[in-house]
């Protein structure tokens, strides 16, 4: 009689040494499955980046057609306006005034000397003939009791 001899898979009672064996291929597949969910959530991150970039640069041009309008690096020039107290900042390309403030402690005090003294020259009460002081009443490049004329913005570039 002939035998007929297959082969299945059935359980089997470890040895103590399968058991460390299958115990450090577990760790080590544990290790595997760790490093490839890193790198799994590190590639997500990347794509949810990337597509969060486009999205800005979408919406950004989207607003940029429907106002007309498109954010750009201009120069800004601050003036002080001794007049007002103020600092005014003027674009360099149109000379439009973009804003102003009023002038820091710090700002002020180094305007208003200059202010006081111009504004005394114009009320009359520069001291008196003869006296010392008199000359610095004088504004360099004019006369007594002018004021200096205001900052003009400069030249507008030709289209």
């Amino acid at each position: 009689m002939k035998k007929n001899v297959s082969v299945e898979r059935l359980p089997c009672i470890m040895s103590r040494d399968e058991k460390l064996e299958d115990a450090e291929r577990l760790a080590s597949t544990l290790r595997q499955i760790d490093t490839i969910d890193a790198a799994q959530e590190e590639r997500v991150k990347s794509y949810k980046d990337e597509l969060k970039r486009y999205e800005t640069e979408r919406n950004n041009l989207c607003e940029e057609l429907r106002t007309g309008e498109k954010f750009k690096d201009i120069k800004v020039e601050a003036k002080v306006n001794e007049k007002l107290v103020k600092m005014e900042y003027f674009r360099t390309d149109t000379m439009e005034m973009i804003r102003t403030r009023d002038l820091t402690d710090e700002e002020r005090q180094l305007v208003m000397p200059v202010v006081d003294k111009l504004k005394e020259v114009k009320d009359g009460k520069t001291a008196a003939a003869g006296d010392d002081t008199q000359a610095e009443d004088v504004p360099p490049d004019g006369e007594p009791g002018l004021l200096p004329e205001e900052p003009t913005p400069p030249e507008q570039p030709e289209a």
